[in-house]
């Protein structure tokens, strides 16, 4: 507070020095408030929101754990999403296929986790890096395996295999001989349920990545909906990873992914990658 002055000129010159210091201080706050106004207001436009899916049935990678998002994937991607400079993204999950409808179209940025089929799915570009890399096998009724299938898939044709809707699983051999008739397919829309046809017996086979079955079929024992010894597993077939799908109708898609990858490829260097794939393999 300022002190009161006798009339002389030198206090009054002196208490006006004074008064006009502190003006130019509020004023200098006042200014600074506003640029810093304009500077979160200019980053919140610059922004662009941007929705990516992922499959909603595809424990323990992408999956509702009571009513809660959860998985592999999931975690990853809700530690990196928030980090990417410039954009506003929406993270949920959605049916394998609808999701791939909706990328297809261009209606969302991208999809997690597609393998790499650019022949299969020319709309789906670009890929982002590697996330994790899964391992697909062959699980069959053990009714089925009374003799060897080590030939795949020459060894399981006149089989009928389960598939969840919209997957490419099996590789272009396996795809070719279910298109010729050789091997009979029924697609259902989530692993749970696929599984539940293979324990009864309904079909013979299923392809999937190794951990979702064992997964799934561990979770569906406990709850006692299936035979978890009916299921066996006959072979593992190929290493695939998973990648985020981008729509190429999306302009942004190729910047976007840049900047993820660079995201992912400092949480793998962390061990954070590692880490929550190794909290849902216990």
């Amino acid at each position: 507070m300022l002190k009161k002055c006798p009339k002389s000129t030198e206090c009054a010159f002196g208490y006006q020095i004074q008064k006009e210091c502190s003006m130019e201080k509020r004023l200098f706050v006042i200014l600074a408030a506003m640029v810093m106004s304009l500077v979160f207001a200019v980053s919140a436009v610059a922004a662009q929101k941007v929705v990516i899916v992922g499959d909603s049935e595809y424990p323990p990678y992408s999956f509702d754990n009571g009513g809660k998002m959860d998985g592999i994937y999931v975690r990853i991607l809700q530690k990196i999403f928030p980090q990417m400079e410039g954009y506003d993204v929406e993270f949920k999950l959605v049916p394998w296929k609808r999701g791939l409808a909706l990328v297809e179209k261009g209606e969302v940025l991208g999809i997690v986790p597609p393998y790499y089929r650019p022949e299969k799915r020319p709309w789906l570009k670009p890929y982002s890096d590697p996330i994790i890399k899964e391992e697909v096998a062959v699980f069959c009724n053990k009714k089925v395996m009374d003799k060897p299938r080590a030939n795949f898939p020459a060894d399981y044709y006149g089989l009928t295999f389960a598939n969840n809707t919209g997957f490419a699983s099996g590789g272009k051999v396996f795809l070719e001989a279910v298109e010729s008739g050789k091997i009979k397919m029924e697609e259902s829309k989530s692993t749970d349920t696929n599984l539940k046809k293979l324990a009864s017996g309904r079909v013979d086979c299923y392809i999937n990545d190794k951990q979702a079955i064992l997964w799934t079929l561990k979770q569906l024992a406990s709850q006692g909906g299936v035979d978890a010894g009916a299921v066996v597993e006959s072979q593992i077939i190929s290493g695939e990873e998973g990648y985020i799908g981008f729509s190429s109708k999306r302009t942004e898609a190729a910047d976007f992914a840049a900047k993820f990858n660079k995201l992912l490829e400092k949480m793998k260097a962390s061990g954070e990658v590692d880490a929550i794939v190794k909290e849902f393999a216990k």
